[in-house]
């Protein structure tokens, strides 16, 4: 018996529609690991003003935060770990992927039905606090294919609509700003050509959004504590071993991960094989209703970097539409968050000295 037992760590919520701790206990039984769980409910002030110290920059990530402390627990434990980065992009586990795909069959009805008729219809939906759920799903597909092409499968990632980008900014700040959120994917794709368009989007996914985000936010989060990660996903000969693989065996109908799927079968259990992509985000959007509100009023009340650009009549029309129910305005709102305060601890008051 001198078998060495595998650790295994994953954080939860109260929420049960943002926890994969089902899950992962399923898994930790399968396996036999020696399985930990950490309980978040609700994050702190003092944790957000600690990330965003630690990530030095502004960031409007919402898996920050819950990696933050995830780590923290961890290194308690051990100082190195296995995290599964890369495996989404490399081969195709995000929902933005079956967006564009579905996107592709939703654009033969007429332009004028589906930006005069059907998109109003859907977006005046009010939102459900959970997570996903058909209505907010079906919302954040109608609102990504508002945007232009330009964006690819990421502008489902993009939250800025037409309203935002004319009205946050202060209008004589907006004058000087490039408005152009796209020009980074149409610089990638300069020149290039792919087999399909799910080529493309993996192309983009490890040239922009890998790099950028996940990886970035894994270094920064787990060296915050000293933890070392290892990401053996994006070994790059299973990366390139992936990159062969013909897209249609990636994302096989809207199943995806498909290939993945089927060379799991009778190693993981069918409730995993057949789930789908949970997100590691926390319930921001329903905190900054509730427990986190009057943090986010007060920081951005007295941020010196929102009063000078954005407007701020505007913001607490956004904050009340949000506290309403009215719209899921957590991205934005949530990324105005992180500005003021990375600019209270780095500009303002760049002495400060933050406790881990």
């Amino acid at each position: 018996s001198g078998r060495r037992v595998i650790r295994t760590f994953s954080l939860g919520y109260a929420d049960r529609s943002f926890s994969e701790l089902d899950y992962a206990r399923l898994v930790s039984r399968a396996y036999d690991t020696r399985h930990e769980e950490i309980i978040v409910d609700p994050v702190t002030p003092q944790v957000i003003e600690q990330v965003v110290w630690h990530l030095d920059e502004p960031m409007s990530d919402l898996s920050v935060v819950p990696l933050y402390l995830l780590c923290k627990e961890v290194r308690r434990e051990v100082k190195v770990c296995l995290s599964g980065e890369g495996g989404d992009e490399t081969l195709v586990g995000y929902d933005r992927f079956k967006a564009s795909k579905a996107n592709r069959y939703y654009s033969v009805l007429p332009s004028g039905l589906r930006r005069h008729v059907i998109a109003p219809l859907i977006l005046g939906l009010a939102d459900r606090p959970q997570k996903k759920g058909a209505v907010n799903m079906l919302k954040r597909f109608i609102e990504g294919g508002l945007l232009s092409d330009d964006g690819e499968h990421l502008r489902w990632q993009y939250f800025m609509t037409s309203a935002l980008e004319s009205r946050l900014l202060q209008s004589d700040f907006r004058e000087h700003i490039l408005n152009d959120a796209f020009a980074p994917v149409r610089r990638h794709l300069d020149g290039r050509s792919f087999q399909t368009a799910l080529d493309r989007e993996l192309y983009l996914e490890t040239r922009l959004s890998m790099v950028a985000s996940p990886l970035f936010k894994v270094d920064k989060m787990s060296m915050a504590h000293g933890l070392e990660v290892r990401v053996p996903l994006l070994d790059h000969r299973f990366v390139e071993a992936c990159a062969t693989i013909p897209a249609a065996l990636k994302l096989r109908g809207f199943t995806s991960k498909a290939i993945l799927r089927t060379a799991m079968r009778g190693i993981l259990p069918r409730r995993i094989l057949n789930r789908g992509k949970q997100g590691y985000s926390f319930p921001i959007k329903n905190w900054l209703r509730m427990e986190l509100r009057e943090f986010m009023t007060d920081t951005l009340e007295s941020s010196r970097i929102i009063r000078e650009l954005f407007d701020m009549s505007y913001i607490n029309q956004l904050g009340d539409e949000h506290q309403k129910r009215l719209a899921n305005h957590s991205h934005v709102l949530w990324s105005l968050l992180n500005l003021a305060v990375w600019h209270r601890l780095f500009v303002e008051s760049p002495r400060t000295k933050m406790a881990a």
